[in-house]
């Protein structure tokens, strides 16, 4: 029995890059296929992730960011902006918020990952980011124009906080840049590759402290300055938190 072409029926959750990735190539595979996603009510076509970055500093619009849903409909993917509430692995059945149910022969779960954020004091100050998502992006970029921000720290100099550190310093912003371990993407680059890439940042105005940790964030009514383990104070109109991802 050839069981792979008895199925006909798929269900992604989510539409982020890997849910509508998956939706799309399967359906290019086999267009017979009954291909749906179930998205949050928020979202509206594909987010362009690396676009994050040039939102939050003013260098690109939220809107041309996104491919629109018509990218779906031409290829026949049903697109459900209902918050998906239930799965029922016995009856191969998503619930969705409105009662809705939607039969599965096989389920695509792509429901992204959240920020970490690590338990330092202060970290729930305003003023205080991550950035995953265009409303982190937009929320940033207001935060920048309506406080008139001058000093940035970054915790984190993994991609994302490199590129995000180059970027508002090409702002005319002061840009600190703080990594707990020795070099930058020390899970992806060697030191003396990573050297050849921290000797460019900090010729583009970044402060790079390596082998540092922030051991709390500090203001009243929004953030004012962090600390290091060594003692030392960085002021900071806004932080901008990079430390990774959990489902």
């Amino acid at each position: 029995m050839n069981y792979e072409g008895e199925i006909k029926k798929i269900v992604a959750i989510g539409c982020s890059g890997c849910g509508a990735l998956a939706a799309l190539t399967l359906k290019k595979l086999k267009p017979s296929l009954e291909v749906t996603i179930i998205r949050e009510p928020q979202e509206k076509g594909l987010l362009t992730r690396c676009a994050t970055p040039y939102i939050c500093c003013g260098d690109v619009m939220v809107d041309p960011s996104y491919k629109d849903d018509s990218l779906f409909a031409e290829k026949g993917i049903r697109l459900i902006n209902v918050r998906a509430v239930g799965i029922d692995r016995k009856k191969k059945v998503v619930t969705t918020d409105d009662g809705n149910t939607y039969p599965y022969d096989k389920l695509v779960l792509a429901v992204g990952a959240k920020p970490v954020m690590p338990p330092i004091p202060g970290i729930d100050l305003p003023g205080v980011f991550t950035l995953r998502t265009s409303n982190d992006a937009v929320n940033i970029l207001n935060w920048i124009n309506s406080r008139r921000v001058r000093d940035v720290v970054l915790l984190g100099a993994g991609a994302i906080g490199i590129e995000k550190a180059y970027l508002l310093s090409r702002q005319g912003l002061n840009v600190t840049l703080i990594e707990m371990l020795g070099n930058i993407m020390a899970n992806v680059l060697d030191p003396d590759m990573a050297e050849e890439v921290q000797d460019y940042i900090k010729q583009k105005g970044v402060q790079l402290k390596l082998n540092q940790k922030v051991t709390a964030i500090n203001g009243t009514a929004s953030v004012e300055s962090v600390t290091l383990a060594s003692g030392e104070k960085i002021n900071a109109d806004m932080v901008v938190v990079s430390a990774g991802a959990r489902c």
